[in-house]
């Protein structure tokens, strides 16, 4: 029995040690590693450029990758807002150190988490310059936070209510800074004049108040 307890202590010795050199090795390559002391791993900076699909699906957020806005802070607004309903979880912008914005391709907001965490979102474009480009980059990320669908033009689907359909427009208004109108509709409609299943579609339409 002591025997067997030994070589655990130890065993648990080794793996600790072990950690300690990575985490130590990690934290001497800030420009290309990332020490997630939640998950006690180190990972390349930017998860989402990883060969390792694994890492990819653990540190890469695509929820905007197809997204475009005009600013890094625009898309921390959304990031945020995704943080709050959807992780439960705040964190900080990293940007400072771990910065990879471009005009071409996709660019990225890197954040620390204050669980340990740390999340890379991915956005198709953050130096959008147009404001009809920015109100339907708001619009479309706005309603990918509440977990919805977005058909473009300013239309929502899979809202559940009135109140969520306002909090999409808020959060659309606050990223954009034009302030968005917004309405909701719910309609039970069938599959086909031959039958009688019915399903209801929810919708929720936001417009730039001109």
């Amino acid at each position: 029995m002591k025997k067997t307890l030994l070589s655990v202590v130890a065993g648990l010795a080794v793996v600790s040690a072990a950690n300690a050199g990575i985490k130590e090795t990690c934290l001497e390559h800030p420009d290309k590693l990332v020490w997630v002391e939640k998950t006690q791993r180190c990972i390349p900076i930017n998860p989402c450029k990883s060969d390792d699909a694994t890492i990819q699906d653990a540190y890469c957020n695509i929820t905007f990758a197809k997204v475009q806005l005009g600013s890094i802070a625009q898309g921390q607004k959304l990031v945020e807002a995704y943080l709050a309903n959807n992780m439960n979880v705040s964190g900080s912008y990293v940007g400072n150190r771990h910065r990879d914005t471009s005009l071409l391709g996709q660019d990225f907001i890197p954040y620390e988490l204050n669980d340990g965490g740390y999340v890379v979102f991915e956005f198709d474009d953050l130096s959008d310059i147009t404001k009809s480009q920015i109100a339907d980059g708001a619009m479309k990320g706005a309603c990918y936070v509440f977990g919805g669908s977005y058909w473009g033009n300013g239309s929502c689907h899979l809202v559940d209510s009135d109140a969520i359909c306002e909090d999409v427009a808020e959060l659309a208004t606050s990223v954009s800074d034009q302030v968005m109108h917004w309405s909701f509709d719910e309609k039970e409609l069938t599959l086909s004049d031959s039958s009688d299943e019915i399903f209801t579609v929810k919708r929720c339409v936001i417009s730039v108040v001109e």
